[in-house]
């Protein structure tokens, strides 16, 4: 979305903050498990569910309303015929991964 939307100094910016917050929740998830594992197992996972629910609703708050489409597919349809295992009708890309899976 970054990539579509902005243009020149500012896609650049977008995608290094993108990159970098990314690597940072690397970090952050294994600090977050070393300084709460004391109090279970379970509870490391437990705020990483919450932040992520957080996170979603922040961005179902940011993102703008789009226009409603005339098509007439459902989520489901779409799911399902674009997903990324359709990759793999192409016979390079299936080679790749077959050997990367390997």
């Amino acid at each position: 979305m970054l990539a579509d939307r902005l243009d020149g100094n500012w896609r650049l910016r977008a995608l290094s903050w993108l990159n970098g917050t990314i690597y940072t929740g690397w970090l952050a998830g294994l600090l977050l498990a070393r300084f709460t594992l004391g109090w279970g197992l379970a509870i490391p996972f437990w705020i990483a569910v919450i932040s992520l629910c957080l996170t979603a609703l922040m961005v179902a708050f940011v993102l703008p309303i789009e226009e409603p489409s005339n098509l007439n597919s459902s989520w489901w349809h779409v799911a399902r015929s674009n997903h990324a295992f359709n990759l793999l009708k192409i016979h390079e890309l299936r080679q790749l991964f077959v050997i990367q899976f390997s």
